[in-house]
């Protein structure tokens, strides 16, 4: 996500706008919890966006003593989030633990805890014939959030629940839990995760919603990613290279569990970093993910994100040799997209996207138009627009989506209201 300050400098109308969008928000997001239609479409994790690969890091020079390779590539960083995030200072009131800060303790085995509350959805307008028009709420994530960090400032667990996570299978309760893992820094570089949590199956399977550019997932990660298990996993960053690497059950939401294996791992390289940002920020990686449970399955691909002041450039393509996301499946299929983003305003970015997914088993395709407005009242409470224009083999008419949703996390939009 990317975090965008105010501008002191706009003039007197665009003054009179941002407050007029601040009182909308509320009111919309009234109407949103009054709502009782839902339909859900995907789950997500708010903390894995905060850890995503999406977030930029401010890295430092270290001087080269020796010209190893090696050395270069994992140049460590100036800091880690885990390590380094700021909690705050204990003001014993108990309304410090909604806040962004969060309550830190004096003493004991914990030292800070933190309880947000997430929310992704909106409404969803669809159109297959002009005749045709159906209305529907959509809410992909309805969490609520704990984040506990013990003493010794490195060990966290982080807790989700999302209320609206479809429930698929006999396990109702636990099915609905999309993070409930340990995370433990042991150094400015490397972070293990253990527990349930989220399997980087493509790079944007492998980001929670309010990290994805548009309101609504592209076609490779609704139908090939986008998910959580049981495992392990071991997040690097460093300057010139970041990955995710980890093992982990293949079963879906505590269900039949142990009953397979699953293999996954994410890379990329920074091609830029030695320029601090000079020519944008530039990522080139590819992603593996492969295992057996129900059936046999190994999806590949690659992913390419540009970033330069106002502009920004992503493209993902994905070839799966047997289905792994939510649900299992036999078949083939491939897929790619493409986004560009451009901020018209420090608040306001303009968003186009071309979405392409075939079923090579029948060789059914589908092809997605997205076009987006998202106005930021701040990096984690934002308003979206998204129309989409979707032509599928097997239909006869294209379709015609409207999403008009919001993005926020409580402790933030407790500091803007």
């Amino acid at each position: 996500m990317l975090y965008l300050s105010c501008d002191y400098c706009v003039g007197l109308k665009m003054f009179f706008l941002s407050k007029c969008l601040k009182k909308s928000l509320g009111i919309f997001l009234f109407v949103l919890f009054v709502n009782p239609v839902f339909a859900i479409n995907e789950i997500q994790d708010l903390e894995d966006s905060e850890n995503s690969f999406t977030q930029e890091n401010n890295t430092i020079e270290l001087q080269i003593k020796k010209e190893n390779i090696l050395e270069k590539i994992f140049e460590p960083k100036k800091e880690n989030k885990y390590l380094k995030k700021r909690i705050g200072e204990p003001t014993g009131s108990a309304f410090d633990l909604l806040r962004s800060s969060g309550y830190t303790f004096e003493s004991g085995p914990i030292k800070n805890q933190k309880f947000r509350y997430f929310f992704h959805g909106g409404g969803l307008f669809n159109a297959q014939t002009h005749e045709d028009l159906s209305a529907t709420t959509s809410i992909a994530a309805n969490e609520f959030h704990s984040e506990t960090l013990f003493a010794n400032n490195k060990t966290r667990l982080l807790i989700a629940y999302n209320f609206s996570k479809k429930s698929n299978y006999s396990n109702k309760f636990f099915q609905k839990f999309s993070s409930l893992y340990l995370t433990h820094a042991f150094n400015d570089n490397q972070t293990l995760e253990i527990g349930e949590t989220r399997v980087p199956v493509g790079y944007e399977g492998g980001i929670s919603s309010s990290s994805i550019k548009m309101f609504s997932r592209s076609q490779i990660a609704r139908n090939l990613g986008n998910y959580y298990s049981n495992g392990i996993k071991n997040i690097g960053n460093y300057k010139y290279l970041d990955y995710n690497i980890g093992v982990y059950d293949g079963s879906r939401s505590f269900n039949n569990n142990f009953q397979g294996y699953e293999f996954a791992a994410l890379t990329r390289i920074k091609p830029l970093a030695k320029f601090d940002g000079k020519y944008g920020d530039l990522y080139l990686g590819g992603t593996i993910d492969s295992g057996n449970s129900a059936n046999a399955y190994t999806v590949v691909g690659g992913h390419a994100i540009y970033n330069y002041k106002k502009l920004y450039a992503d493209f993902e393509y994905l070839y799966a040799n047997g289905l792994s996301g939510f649900y299992y499946g036999r078949g083939r299929a491939h897929g790619l997209y493409s986004t560009v983003g451009y901020f018209i305003h420090p608040k306001i970015e303009l968003l186009a996207r071309y979405d392409f997914y075939q079923n090579l088993n029948n060789n059914d395709v589908s092809q997605e138009f997205s076009t987006g407005l998202t106005y930021y009242f701040h990096p984690k409470v934002k308003l979206l627009f998204q129309y989409i224009y979707a032509m599928k083999d097997t239909s006869s008419n294209p379709s015609h989506k409207i999403y008009l949703g919001a993005d926020f996390t409580s402790a933030f939009l407790l500091d803007i209201l």
